[in-house]
């Protein structure tokens, strides 16, 4: 009765995990663009663009970063759940 009671918790979190880590990736890959518009405006001489691009990229990467760190605090704390039932 007790592994039952424990699973949806479980499945609930693993869903969450999921849930952030998708948008951890989604996020990522949008610092891509973000460096390949930069790219394209310093090799056009606009560096007042480039500038302003290089900082929205910088605090993308922030976001990716504080995602990361959100899903491996999660993860972790699923698989101490699961250790010590």
């Amino acid at each position: 009765m007790a592994k039952k009671s424990f699973a949806w918790f479980e499945d609930r979190h693993r869903i969450e995990v999921m849930n952030l880590a998708q948008k951890q990736i989604e996020k990522a890959l949008g610092t891509v663009v973000l460096l390949k518009e930069a790219i394209a405006e310093v090799s056009q001489r606009d560096l007042a663009k480039a500038q302003h691009s290089v900082e929205k990229l910088f605090k993308e990467e922030e976001e990716v970063d504080q995602l990361r760190q959100s899903v491996f605090k999660k993860m972790t704390n699923i698989a101490i759940s699961i250790e010590f039932r």
